[in-house]
């Protein structure tokens, strides 16, 4: 049988989705790493960024900013895309213990959303 999921099994897959948008690997989203992600959030939220304006965009990129970065720096660190994503999700020890979901279950789960991020379980 497989493993509960743990809470660190969460840390993990957030770190994993932070790894995929930092794509210089410097240990920070920033510039064109947050252009991106604001391209995925907004066709998350099934609009298209290609038929916003320039205006539009910064808008969408100032609002990423806002969730994820905590000190105000215009970047995003892995901590404050951790923290930002575990209260976005409301994931904490006790609530992901709650679930009970395997760590297969939740992983598929996560595949299913974010296939590129997590290309198989």
């Amino acid at each position: 049988m497989d493993a509960l999921i743990t809470f660190d099994d969460v840390v993990a897959a957030f770190k994993q989705m932070f790894e995929f948008y930092d794509k210089d690997k410097n240990g920070r989203l920033e510039g064109e790493e947050l252009v991106q992600l604001t391209r995925f959030f907004l066709r998350m939220g099934n609009q298209n960024p290609d038929t916003l304006s320039a205006e539009e965009l910064a808008e969408a990129r100032a609002e990423v900013l806002r969730l994820f970065d905590a000190n105000n720096d215009s970047l995003v660190s892995p901590s404050e895309w951790i923290n930002a994503w575990a209260s976005i999700t409301k994931m904490t020890p006790e609530s992901v213990s709650s679930l009970q979901k395997t760590k297969r279950e939740y992983l598929s789960g996560l595949h299913e959303q974010f296939p590129e991020i997590f290309p198989s379980v």
